[in-house]
Formats: C-alpha cells, sequence, structure tokens
C-alpha cells in the first residue's frame, strides 16, 4: 500500500515508493511538501478534509476518496488514516491508501449489467421466472406475477405443482426433470389461477448452470389461450362449412385464376362421374360439355 504521512498543516512529510508510483512521481521529493489539496479530487475535498479534520483529533478514518496523480489522471483509493502521536501530541497524519479503481470500475459495470438485466426481466411482456432444483420459485417478474394472479412475494419460494392443471401435471413434472436434467424443454400447459380461471401457456424451460452442474431452470412462458380459443373456433368453423359443402345436393366447386378445380363437393364428383382425386387441378373446361 502507499504510505503518506501528513504534517498539521496537511503537507506530505513522508511518501513510501508505493506513493510515488501512486501518483506518479519521478521520486519522493516531487511529493513532499506539497499541500494534500493539490493532490485531491475537488470534489471530495471537503470530506478529505474533515475525515484529516478528525484524525487529527486522534480519531482513526477509514473511507474512500479520488486522488489526482501528477499527469492528470484520476484513481479511486480506499484509505486508512490513523493520528501520528509524538510524546503524546498529535503532530500529523499516518494515511495508507490502496488503489481500488479498477475494482470500483468492475463493480461499476456489474452493477450497470445488473440494473440492464433487471430493466429486460421486469419489462419483458413474457413471464419469466426461475426454479430452483425441487421447483420452487426464486425469482418472478411482474409478468408473472399477473400471468398466475399472484404477488412476487406470495409466488417466491413457493412451488409451481399447485399451478398447474391436474391433466397436465405428470408431463409438465418430466419436462422439468429433463430441464434440470440439462435439456431445454419447449411445450404447451394448461395454468390454474387461484380464482380458478384457466390459462394455456407455451413454455421454454432451460438449464440454469453453475459450472458444469445445474442448480435450477430458467422458465420463460407466453399466454396463448386467446390465439388457441381462435384456433379452436377457425376449426369449428372449417369443420361446420366443410359438413355443410359435403351435405349439400348440389355440386359446389372451386377454381383458382386459371380455371383450374382446387375444391369440390360430393355432389360435384357424383354429377361429373369422376372421383375428386382425379378432378382436383383439372381445367374446368374440360369436365364441361362443350
Amino acid at each position: 500500500d502507499a504510505i503518506v504521512i501528513t504534517d498539521r498543516a496537511r503537507r506530505i512529510a513522508f511518501a513510501n515508493p508505493a506513493a510515488v508510483e501512486l501518483w506518479g512521481a519521478a521520486n519522493e521529493a516531487d511529493l513532499v511538501r506539497r499541500p494534500v489539496n493539490e493532490l485531491t479530487a475537488q470534489e471530495v475535498l471537503a470530506e478529505v478534509e474533515r475525515r484529516e479534520d478528525l484524525a487529527l483529533a486522534g480519531e482513526p478514518q477509514r473511507y474512500d476518496a479520488t486522488i489526482v496523480r501528477l499527469d492528470g489522471e484520476r484513481r479511486i483509493v480506499s484509505v486508512t488514516t490513523a493520528p501520528l502521536r509524538e510524546r503524546g501530541e498529535v503532530t500529523g497524519v499516518v494515511a495508507s491508501l490502496r488503489d481500488v479503481s479498477d475494482e470500483r470500475r468492475a463493480l461499476d459495470a456489474v452493477a450497470h449489467s445488473e440494473a440492464r438485466y433487471r430493466n429486460l426481466f421486469e419489462s419483458a411482456f413474457d413471464a419469466i421466472y426461475t426454479l430452483d432444483a425441487r421447483g420452487a420459485f426464486t425469482s418472478v417478474n411482474e409478468s408473472t406475477c399477473r400471468l398466475v394472479g399472484l404477488s412476487a412475494e406470495e409466488l417466491v419460494g413457493r412451488s409451481i405443482v399447485p399451478l398447474m392443471a391436474p391433466e397436465d401435471l405428470e408431463r409438465v413434472t418430466e419436462l422439468f426433470f429433463a430441464a434440470r436434467a440439462g435439456e431445454p424443454r419447449s411445450y404447451e400447459c394448461s395454468l390454474v389461477r387461484p380464482d380458478g380461471e384457466r390459462r394455456q401457456i407455451s413454455v421454454t424451460n432451460t438449464p440454469i448452470r453453475r459450472g458444469s452442474e445445474v442448480v435450477g431452470v430458467l422458465g420463460v412462458a407466453r399466454d396463448v389461450t386467446v390465439e388457441r380459443q381462435r384456433e379452436a373456433a377457425l376449426r369449428r368453423s372449417e369443420a361446420r362449412y366443410t359438413r355443410l359443402v359435403e351435405s349439400a345436393p348440389d355440386g359446389i366447386f372451386t377454381l383458382d385464376d386459371a380455371g383450374r378445380l382446387t375444391s369440390l363437393n360430393r355432389a360435384f364428383e357424383v354429377s361429373v362421374g369422376k372421383p375428386r382425386d382425379a378432378l382436383l387441378g383439372a381445367l374446368f373446361t374440360d369436365v364441361c360439355d362443350t
């Protein structure tokens, strides 16, 4: 660590080689007799002076500060100070400084990364959640809470099992164990909310790894209830249309823009006297008596 001793006038009286290197000086003489305020960033100067006052009053201090090297570069340092006593009188301050700039920047980068992740996690339209190895929620985003109908406090620590529709539980459990074994899985199942409402969800389970060990499962779920209801309604509508067309006594058919048959009903087959397979794709004029 860099070690400096300052006198009561707050000038450097001693600097070890590490302090010379920290401030980018050529030698100790470049630092000795320099006022501390010349080597301290202005925005922290008031706090540093307050800490020096306390040290000169006999109270050891520990704090972070920003120093300014002789070449103008700024560095963040962790400072520990203690009063220097001679014959019972405080004559100065002994300060130990450790350069923590890289460490602080790394911590800031991690904090920014976590903030971005949290923002993405919370603002995502899809439900995003994590489960431990037993299938209990360890984190949930707001979309998960809206989907399930429970708060984060009610979900975290709770098993996912009671939320699954009984008829899907065995399959969902098998797929969870597959993800826990390291194999991602995608599927659809039914979710039962506390109020009894059922929602159809599309789920992707991905293993969460710590090194080579799978420690949990990341789940992403999308509510597809409305989509599946629309698809089912369309299938029912198409089935009704097919039954109506097939049961009609008149021949019904459709043509493309080239005049080729693209669909036809049973009555049309009977009237023409040819099977459907032989008619589809044929020109309508070929089946007409011209």
